[in-house]
């Protein structure tokens, strides 16, 4: 779609790397990830022109899939320049999108943890990793960790 990639001053993996003063080492690895991202990005590209080939195959009522990509008019980014810094540019086509999950008034707490937090005599932290993240999925360690770095 055309949206400039700007690695002079904000870093691909990690936008909020930026600032008002970018020192030459984070210019210098700010470009490196570029080129690791254009070789990621260009091996990702095959994969799914040979996953486009498989599914649709000779199918005449589909487009060549280069065609598609090239008449792709609009995409959405989960991200937001208020929360991953610094502001870059962006065509009109391409639309941040992230933080669109937030509701503007949060669903209420179930009636057990809403006693339970407003019964704490020295304060609690309700943590919520929201419903992709599966507690099952989590180490003993990892759980002990969250424990000891809010006892602190």
């Amino acid at each position: 779609i055309g949206n400039p990639l700007e690695v002079s001053y904000a870093g691909i993996t990690n936008p909020s790397e930026g600032s008002n003063a970018v020192t030459f080492q984070l210019r210098l690895a700010n470009y490196m990830q570029s080129v690791v991202f254009s070789v990621v990005s260009h091996l990702a590209e095959r994969r799914n022109r040979n996953w486009y080939k498989e599914v649709y195959g000779n199918d005449p009522n589909m487009p060549e899939y280069s065609e598609m990509i090239k008449n792709t008019s609009l995409v959405f980014f989960i991200s937001h320049a208020a929360s991953e810094g610094p502001i870059r540019p962006n065509v009109p086509s391409a639309i941040e999108i992230g933080g669109i999950q937030i509701k503007d008034k949060p669903d209420p707490l179930p009636q057990n943890i809403s006693k339970f937090l407003g019964n704490a005599t020295n304060g609690a932290i309700l943590l919520s990793l929201g419903s992709n993240v599966q507690g099952k999925l989590g180490s003993r360690k990892q759980l002990s960790r969250c424990s000891t770095s809010f006892q602190n």
